[in-house]
């Protein structure tokens, strides 16, 4: 369809023009379900009528939206913070909204950047691969953070904040192979989600496969990023399978993990080490303390805040940064006292990073 116009939109909606123009003037008297379907209309048709266009240039709301996949996770409670106190600190209100596991992220943000007048959206969370169509009908500057992104979009057209997921997996399993074990299993979603499921899967497999060692869908549990998730993916694991260790690809999983050792009688890390992943303030305080791969959740959520204000006052461009993990050793793979091991090392950092160094526009992240 060429060029849209109000009538259009009404008529695809199933509601009159008044309507419509009520939608679009943010009249309170339009049912709750009608305005989300006309905006829902207005969206995937990349519908912007020119005086709302004129408007949303001419109104500034300060407000940045922030789109949570996965809220009950605790790794996103930080970064909340962090987010919300910069861009207070620099005048913004944030708006937050939570889209659920199978819900579509980008069409929820595009209904709230027409809704609230929203002048940048940051995500947390989400799958790794968009189209360049379903990203165009977003208006605002919008960053990905926590997960890397491609789209056949021109890549200066957003930012992304992240660690490099497959690198980091790939140093969690080997960290565990180097240590003696060869039945790992994984806890962590399908091969098909386009999410840290699989970049976190491709970084378990390379390493397997280094060391000579094929895929074994029987040590695989598909596992939500949940406590219960990982509780009940592990006492699968260990009814079926004789691991002597478990890469869980969310400390929550590695959580409920471990009680899911415990209750079968076996110690940690004497029978089954255990392996988090994000470097959750809790993976301190279980016993044994868990050993974990520490993302900088603080640092990339003040970047991503840092980024999106900047394109919107014109003071920067978009950018990609990739920041490096830790390995916090504890108690779970073996060691009595907790010791940081940062991984990059000289030649180490070369070989393991190659081309990761650079992703796009922006630099590798201190």
């Amino acid at each position: 369809m060429g060029s849209m116009n109000i009538r259009d939109i009404a008529r695809l909606s199933g509601v009159g023009v008044s309507t419509v123009s009520r939608v679009l003037n943010n009249h309170p008297d339009v049912n709750a379900k009608t305005k989300q379907k006309v905006l829902r209309v207005m969206n995937e048709h990349n519908y912007m009528p020119n005086n709302s266009a004129r408007n949303l240039k001419r109104i500034k709301s300060r407000t940045i939206g922030v789109v949570v996949k996965g809220i009950t996770n605790p790794f996103f409670s930080p970064m909340l913070r962090v987010i919300e106190g910069e861009l207070a600190r620099r005048g913004y209100a944030m708006f937050l909204t939570q889209a659920d596991d199978f819900a579509d992220e980008i069409h929820i943000a595009a209904e709230l950047q027409m809704e609230r007048r929203l002048e940048g959206i940051i995500f947390l969370g989400g799958i790794f691969q968009y189209s360049k169509e379903r990203l165009s009908i977003l208006k605002v500057p919008f960053v990905f953070a926590t997960i890397q992104v491609s789209s056949d979009m021109e890549g200066e057209c957003y930012s992304t904040i992240s660690i490099d997921d497959t690198l980091e997996a790939y140093r969690a399993t080997r960290y565990l192979l180097e240590r003696g074990h060869r039945r790992i299993g994984i806890l962590a979603g399908a091969f098909e989600e386009k999410s840290i499921n699989r970049l976190r899967l491709e970084g378990y497999l390379k390493a397997l496969g280094e060391y000579g060692i094929g895929y074994d869908e029987h040590i695989h549990k598909n596992c939500n990023f949940t406590y219960k998730g990982g509780y009940e993916a592990a006492r699968s694991l260990l009814r079926e399978t004789d691991v002597t260790a478990i890469f869980a690809i969310s400390d929550v999983m590695a959580v409920g993990a471990m009680r899911a050792v415990l209750e079968a009688g076996k110690r940690i890390p004497e029978d089954i080490a255990i392996m988090g992943f994000d470097g959750l303030d809790l993976t301190e305080f279980t016993y044994p303390g868990i050993t974990t791969v520490c993302q900088p959740s603080e640092q990339m959520a003040l970047e991503a805040v840092t980024t999106v204000l900047d394109i919107i006052e014109q003071k920067g461009n978009h950018r990609h940064s990739v920041y490096p993990c830790k390995i916090i050793e504890r108690g779970s793979t073996g060691w009595t006292e907790e010791k940081i091991d940062n991984g990059y090392k000289g030649e180490d950092l070369d070989r393991e990073m190659g081309e990761h160094h650079d992703q796009g526009k922006g630099a590798v992240a201190p």
